[in-house]
């Protein structure tokens, strides 16, 4: 995981970093479950109880299965708030406390180890001598229905992402048409394309005019401050 999930890892250090940076005595169980909450609320555990809506299988489930996995995504997120079971509403789970106990140092270690990743500034600051240096045409590796989604979110956010008729991004959804792009294929004929870029509006085909270094520096700062405010206010939330 430390190369695929790297940009999720910067995320997790940043989350790590603001609750020490607040709240300096918050003890290492608090900053795990904080990072865990993130982890696997966001990500591990809705792939858990919907694998269908993520493609990791192509049969219906039971009724059956779905509760058994929504009861595994269950043990896991107690695991990840330090939280054992209890009470009148989940009595019935109390028999795999002494499962969560074992586990909790395991999970809080793996945890850690995904915040344990260098900076974002700092990754960000070598790739513009990388970009600037770099002299090959730019191509990208995408599925068909990462290209389908990213269409659906243009078009439904066209009036705000590209609202002047003569945007340069209105001009190619419009002669792309309008209208919702196809709904995602199966898995199985979920294909990877790989596709050069070039700029369509400039003479050249390139992207040569684009000054990269203040493109980076725009990503870079929305990026924090989506990632600061999500992080404080979900801290927020945990302590009261």
């Amino acid at each position: 995981y430390q190369r695929r999930v790297r940009g999720i890892r910067w995320i997790c250090n940043l989350i790590k970093t603001l609750v020490k940076k607040k709240w300096w005595n918050s003890g290492r169980a608090q900053v795990c479950s904080l990072i865990g909450g993130f982890f696997l609320l966001r990500f591990i555990n809705p792939a858990i109880v919907s694998p269908q809506a993520f493609m990791l299988v192509e049969v219906k489930l039971s009724q059956q299965a779905k509760r058994n996995l929504t009861l595994v995504a269950k043990v896991l997120q107690n695991l990840a708030n330090n939280s054992e079971f209890g009470g009148l509403k989940e009595a019935y789970m109390e028999p795999l406390n002494p499962v969560l106990v074992r586990n909790r140092e395991k999970l809080n270690v793996f945890l850690e180890e995904i915040a344990d990743v260098e900076p974002l500034a700092d990754k960000l600051s070598i790739e513009k001598f990388m970009i600037l240096g770099k002299k090959s045409e730019t191509k990208i590796l995408l599925t068909l229905n990462e290209i389908y989604f990213f269409h659906s979110l243009l078009i439904h956010h066209s009036s705000v992402v590209c609202p002047s008729p003569q945007d340069h991004l209105r001009i190619v959804l419009e002669d792309l048409g309008m209208a919702s792009p196809p709904s995602q294929v199966p898995r199985a004929d979920n294909v990877n394309i790989e596709l050069k870029l070039i700029n369509r509006f400039s003479s050249d085909h390139s992207f040569e005019e684009i000054d990269w270094i203040d493109v980076l520096e725009d990503a870079k700062k929305s990026l924090f401050s989506h990632c600061k405010i999500s992080s404080l206010l979900k801290y927020e939330k945990w302590r009261m």
